[in-house]
C-alpha cells in the first residue's frame, strides 16, 4: 500500500476561518445533494472528500440540522453512523450524574421537547439501586436503546431545540463537562474517521482508483505532458473541485479566497491528497509541468471564491474531462490545430528568392537535426502571403505544420504565449513538425498594460516579460514561424533572437497575375 504522508492541516488565518464558517450555508443550499456516492467500488474522489472531513477537520463546519433524517447529508452510511454517535455522546454527557454515582434514580431516560428527562418512579420498576461502575455504560445504552434508535433529530439540552450552526460548536457543547472524554475516551467523533480509514484500506493506488472517464482522460494527458503521479492527482482534484455540483465542489464552495488565495488552495489540495504541503507547492511552481504547460493557472480576481481563481487551458473542455471521454487532440483544439493545406507553392514566391535559397534549406536541416530554439520571423504588409509561405515551405519539406490559436482566452497576450508553449511541449516528441504563430505582434509588443495569466505560487500582477520570452525562444523544442505585419515596435534585442528575419513583399505584376490565375 502506498505510504501516506502526514496529513496537511488547512492554513491558519482569519480569512480562511471566515470562509470555513460559511460551509453551513452550502448545506442548506444543496437540498438532496449527497457528499459521497456509494458505488460499491473504491473511489478516490470519495476518499479525498472524507479525508478533508476527517483529517482536515471540515466535519466541524457541517450544519447539525442537516445530519438528521431528511437533511442534506442524510442517506449515506457514514452520516447515519455519525448521527447515532452524536446522540449517544449527548446521552452520555447528559447522564454524568448517573455515570458517576451509578444511582438509577438519577438517570435521564426520556426524550421530550428536545432533551432527556427523568423517567419518574412509575415508569420502571428498577428506579432504585446502584449499578456497578463497569456496567454503567451498557446499562445506559440498553435503557436508551429505543430512544437512540428511533430518534429523528439530534439530542440537545434545550427545550427550544435550537442547535448550534456548526457541528464543531455542537460537539464542544457535548464535551464541555469532560464526561464524554472520560467515559467514551474520544475527543472528536469517530464515525467519519472510521469511514475514511475503511475506504483508505481499500485503495492502494489513488490514481488507479479514479472514476472513468476521468482516469482515461488523465492517462492521455499524463503521457503527453510527462506528468508525475502527484501531478496527475493534483490535476484530478482541481478538475473535480472546479465542478460546482460535485462533492468536492460543495466542500470548497464556502471557502474564502480573498486572503492568501495561493496558500489556501495549496493547503486544501495537500490536505485532500494526504501529501506534504511543500511537495504540492513545488508541483504548482512556476517551472513545474502543470503550470509550465498551462494546464493549470491561477489568475487575479476581485472575487473571493474558488472558481474565480482557478483556470485551465480550456475551461469548458477541461471541465468535461470528469464526465466524458475527450480525445487529446480535441481537448487541445482551441490551443493548436493542424494547418490547412497551402493554396500557393514556392513557385509563387519567385519574387522572394530567399524563400527557396535560404529558408527552405535552413529549415530542412533544423528539422533533420531536431534543433531546439529555431525561430523564423516573417513580416510584411497584410495580404503579401506570409502565412501561405510558411505552409508552402512545410509542404515542400514534407513537414507537418500546426497553427497555434491566434486568440487566447479573453484575448490575453500571455495566454497566447502560453498556448504556444503548451503546443511546443505537446508536440515535442513528434518528428518533422513545425509550429506557426500568426499575428505575433500582439505577443512581442507587450507593454505591460494588460493583465495576463498569473502563475500559481507566483507574485500577483507579474506579467511574462521579455526575459521570459527570450528564454522560451532559445529553448523551444520545435521550429516556429512567427508571422507579423510589422516589426517596428519590437525590441531590436528581441529581433536578434530569431535565426531568420524575412520581409515578405507583395509580388510583382506577373506574380499577382499567376496567383490569380
Amino acid at each position: 500500500m502506498k505510504k501516506e504522508a502526514a496529513p496537511s492541516s488547512l492554513p491558519e488565518g482569519r480569512g480562511v476561518r471566515r470562509g470555513l464558517m460559511n460551509l453551513r450555508i452550502l448545506c442548506r443550499r444543496s437540498r438532496g445533494a449527497s457528499l459521497v456516492k456509494d458505488s460499491g467500488a473504491p473511489n478516490t474522489l470519495e476518499l479525498w472528500q472524507l479525508r478533508l472531513l476527517a483529517e482536515a477537520g471540515l466535519w466541524q463546519e457541517l450544519d447539525p440540522d442537516e445530519l438528521s433524517p431528511g437533511g442534506d447529508w442524510s442517506g449515506e452510511g457514514w452520516v447515519r453512523e455519525l448521527f447515532d454517535e452524536l446522540n449517544w455522546a449527548m446521552a452520555v454527557s447528559l447522564n454524568a450524574d448517573f455515570l458517576e454515582t451509578g444511582c438509577v434514580s438519577r438517570l435521564l431516560d426520556k426524550f421530550m421537547k428536545g432533551t432527556l428527562v427523568s423517567g419518574g418512579k412509575n415508569d420502571d420498576a428498577a428506579t432504585s439501586g446502584i449499578v456497578a461502575r463497569e456496567d454503567r455504560l451498557q446499562f445506559l445504552r440498553t435503557r436508551l436503546s429505543g430512544i437512540l434508535e428511533t430518534a429523528t433529530s439530534l439530542l440537545y439540552p434545550s427545550t427550544d431545540r435550537v442547535l448550534p450552526e456548526e457541528l464543531g460548536a455542537y460537539w464542544r457543547c457535548i464535551c464541555g463537562g469532560g464526561t464524554v472524554r472520560k467515559w467514551l475516551g474520544i475527543d472528536s467523533p469517530e464515525s467519519i474517521k472510521g469511514a475514511y480509514e475503511k475506504l483508505r484500506a481499500r485503495i492502494d493506488d489513488e490514481t488507479a482508483c479514479l472514476p472513468q472517464p476521468l482516469a482515461e482522460n488523465l492517462a492521455d494527458i499524463r503521457r503527453a505532458f510527462g506528468l508525475s503521479d502527484l501531478d496527475t492527482r493534483i490535476l484530478a482534484f482541481l478538475l473535480e473541485a472546479s465542478i460546482r455540483g460535485s462533492g468536492l465542489g460543495l466542500l470548497l464552495e464556502g471557502l474564502n479566497f480573498s486572503h492568501g488565495a495561493q496558500e489556501v488552495l495549496v493547503g486544501i489540495t495537500a490536505a485532500a491528497l494526504g501529501e506534504d504541503r511543500q511537495a504540492v507547492m513545488e508541483r504548482l511552481g512556476r517551472e513545474a509541468p502543470l503550470i509550465r504547460t498551462g494546464l493549470v493557472g491561477f489568475s487575479e480576481s476581485l472575487e473571493n471564491d474558488f472558481w474565480s481563481r482557478l483556470e485551465f487551458l480550456d475551461h469548458n473542455r477541461f471541465r468535461c474531462l470528469t464526465s466524458m471521454r475527450i480525445p487529446l487532440e480535441k481537448l487541445l483544439s482551441s490551443t493548436v490545430s493542424k494547418a490547412p493545406e497551402p493554396e500557393l507553392t514556392l513557385a509563387d514566391y519567385a519574387h522572394l528568392p530567399v524563400a527557396s535559397r535560404v529558408l527552405t534549406p535552413f529549415l530542412r536541416k533544423a528539422i533533420k537535426e531536431r534543433r531546439a530554439g529555431v525561430n523564423i520571423l516573417l513580416y510584411g504588409m497584410p495580404g503579401t502571403g506570409k502565412t501561405q509561405l510558411s505552409r508552402a515551405v512545410c509542404r515542400e519539406l514534407g513537414a507537418e505544420l500546426y497553427d497555434v490559436a491566434t486568440a487566447g482566452e479573453n484575448g490575453r497576450q500571455a495566454s497566447r504565449l502560453q498556448r504556444w508553449e503548451t503546443a511546443s511541449i505537446f508536440l515535442s516528441a513528434a518528428s518533422d513538425t513545425v509550429l506557426a504563430v500568426d499575428e505575433a505582434e500582439d505577443i512581442f509588443n507587450d507593454d505591460g498594460a494588460s493583465a495576463p495569466l498569473v502563475r500559481i505560487c507566483g507574485e500577483l500582477g507579474v506579467r511574462i516579460n521579455k526575459g521570459r520570452i527570450n528564454r522560451l525562444l532559445e529553448t523551444n523544442p520545435l521550429p516556429t514561424f512567427w508571422i507579423t505585419n510589422s516589426i517596428r515596435s519590437i525590441d531590436p534585442a528581441m529581433i536578434r533572437r530569431f535565426d531568420l528575419v524575412i520581409e515578405v513583399p507583395a509580388p510583382g505584376l506577373e506574380g499577382r497575375r499567376r496567383i490569380i490565375e
